[in-house]
């Protein structure tokens, strides 16, 4: 969608990220969900951009929280992101140690942060 294209031409996206990784809850909870909303619909011209304005460190920022619905919407944007563009977004995950992160989440007592977690798996990213 054009709403993608455009936040990250107006320097609109990197905004976002740093909301997710330094605001307070509140926020940060509201930006985790514009960054899923955007890589759910996101092209792979979308995704290279969302990678390039640095998605997966403020992704993995955002599986450090505590709040599982936090937890369960970063790992959905995980899934778009490897759903859309599998090979650089695996690049870009093993580069920001994000499979580590990963193999953690898999002990979670959260059934839906662990769900998730698996689906992610299937992607063959360890």
């Amino acid at each position: 969608p054009k709403y993608i294209a455009l936040m990250l031409h107006v320097n609109v996206f990197p905004v976002v990220l740093s909301l997710v990784k330094n605001a307070p809850h509140a926020i940060r909870r509201e930006a985790v969900w514009c960054v899923s909303n955007a890589a759910g619909a996101a092209t792979d011209v979308d995704v290279q951009g969302m990678l390039a304005a640095g998605v997966v460190p403020a992704l993995a920022e955002a599986l450090a929280d505590h709040d599982t619905n936090v937890l369960c919407v970063a790992l959905e944007a995980v899934e778009a992101l490897l759903r859309t563009a599998p090979e650089d977004t695996k690049a870009a995950l093993e580069a920001n140690g994000m499979f580590e992160k990963l193999k953690q989440l898999q002990a979670h007592s959260h059934r839906g942060v662990h769900e998730r977690v698996v689906r992610i798996s299937f992607f063959g990213t360890h």
